[in-house]
């Protein structure tokens, strides 16, 4: 009797469907990474435009073989899934490619080991942000904003004057919308406009918290510090605003400029954004 049921339970082994480890061999397993999840495409000295993204293909023979690498822009509109290249194999399976992506957005990866050899594709997605500096004149929140607007060379503080500005009268604003693009960084200069008849004010910088208040009188430029560019966050707008003086009657007397705002963002310029 003790014969006939270890003959019927080796039958049942037999017959039963592999299941863990045993049915993960039946697949390619598909390990990546990048060197640097954070680029900046515009960076000054060029140091951080592109990535290394490497990793290791098991499961079976697969020296000689390609990894198909796909990237997805998901801060652009439709965000097409778009081939990249191949990367060869090495006989331990390992694969390093470089890529120097031309767009700012949030970027998925995948890289892709097809079925072969009786083994299923396998995959493993791995992401980038990539970031460049943007005007915000692409995220001016025009319903969000009043007492203030677009204007093109007028002369601030010492004479600078840039292509893009924006003025704002004494109690105004102007409001940028970065929300979700992963702004990291700001810059702007701002003074009294060269046009304003009163002598000084104040204008204030804010995302929920206060990034920068500056008193200033005719004449004076300040330039946004590397401290300042820093405190920037994806989760809140960021407003430009200019304290009312109430010692004045009429508020268009006080006139400020702030000259060409721009953020690193994880903002597209090249192809539609997805707002």
């Amino acid at each position: 009797m003790i014969k006939i049921l270890g003959i019927l339970t080796a039958l049942a082994l037999v017959g039963t469907p592999l299941t863990g480890a045993h049915a993960a061999s039946t697949r390619y397993k598909v390990s990546a990474t990048v060197s640097d999840d954070k680029l900046d495409i515009t960076s000054g000295d060029g140091s951080n435009r592109s990535t290394r993204i490497k990793g290791k293909v098991t499961g079976g023979p697969v020296k000689g073989k390609r990894v198909h690498i796909y990237y997805r822009n998901v801060s652009t509109k439709a965000a097409p899934r778009t081939f990249l290249r191949t990367a060869r194999l090495s006989s331990s399976g390992r694969f390093s490619t470089t890529w120097r992506p031309k767009d700012g957005g949030r970027y998925e990866i995948d890289v892709v080991k097809q079925a072969g050899s009786g083994k299923r594709a396998g995959t493993d997605p791995t992401r980038v942000y990539v970031y460049q500096f943007v005007s915000l004149t692409h995220l001016f929140d025009r319903a969000a904003s009043s007492g203030s607007g677009y204007t093109d060379r007028e002369r601030f503080g010492n004479g600078t004057y840039y292509r893009d500005g924006y003025a704002i009268l004494g109690g105004g604003r102007a409001v940028f919308d970065t929300r979700g693009f992963h702004c990291m960084r700001v810059n702007f200069k701002t003074g009294l406009s060269t046009r304003s008849s009163a002598s000084r004010g104040t204008i204030r910088v804010t995302q929920r918290r206060t990034l920068v208040t500056r008193s200033m009188s005719k004449g004076q430029v300040y330039k946004a510090s590397k401290t300042v560019q820093k405190k920037m966050n994806a989760s809140d707008k960021i407003t430009f605003s200019v304290d009312r003086r109430d010692d004045i009657g009429d508020q268009s007397r006080l006139r400020f400029v702030v000259g060409r705002p721009v953020a690193a963002c994880t903002y597209p310029t090249r192809s539609a954004p997805y707002r």
